[in-house]
């Protein structure tokens, strides 16, 4: 799609009318500003492009439209996950059409670093004391591939992550 096609549709979906509804503004598209109307309208221009591409609906938590040191993005989860399992999609305008970019592959390596976590934690403290929370964040580009080390642990988990991202780490022990 590209600026012009965006511009000319003013018929807003459901869930735009909704989303305007939470933030108290009104669900007219006439009655909105020009900031309003980009930025409802980007919104769902973004969470369109996250459910074509992974075929499931997603929910909205919070867009930021481009500024002098950030890219235009906006941060959602899968319907079926929890809004901790935040998705974020960058969107850049080049050569007259919008590119995205999303890191929603960090929600699949979850479930991995865990259990490679747990395993670890478990050879120096019982199991059923042991509950593992995990955050991965995408830093950008240029480190892709690299296994992840943790600060805190002195061996290398060797897992590999597809786009170079932070990861933080907290084991909780109960007694």
């Amino acid at each position: 799609m590209d600026r012009e096609d965006e511009k000319v549709s003013t018929e807003l979906t459901q869930r735009q009318r909704e989303l305007l509804e939470e933030m108290g503004l009104p669900a007219d598209y006439d009655k909105l500003t020009d900031t309003q109307k980009n930025a409802v309208t980007s919104i769902e221009a973004m969470l369109s492009y996250l459910e074509s591409k992974y075929q499931e609906e997603f929910c909205y938590l919070s867009y930021a439209e481009a500024g002098t040191l950030e890219k235009e993005h906006l941060e959602a989860y899968p319907a079926s996950g929890t809004p901790s399992d935040v998705v974020t999609v960058y969107r850049t305008y080049e050569d007259g059409e919008y590119h995205y970019e999303d890191d929603y592959g960090n929600i699949g390596v979850r479930p991995l670093y865990e259990s490679r976590v747990r395993e670890f934690a478990v050879q120096s403290f019982p199991e059923s004391g042991i509950k593992v929370f995990s955050d991965i964040r995408n830093l950008g580009q240029g480190t892709d591939g690299q296994s992840v080390t943790l600060p805190i642990i002195e061996n290398d988990l060797s897992i590999g992550l597809d786009n170079g991202n932070q990861v933080e780490t907290v084991v909780l022990l109960m007694r």
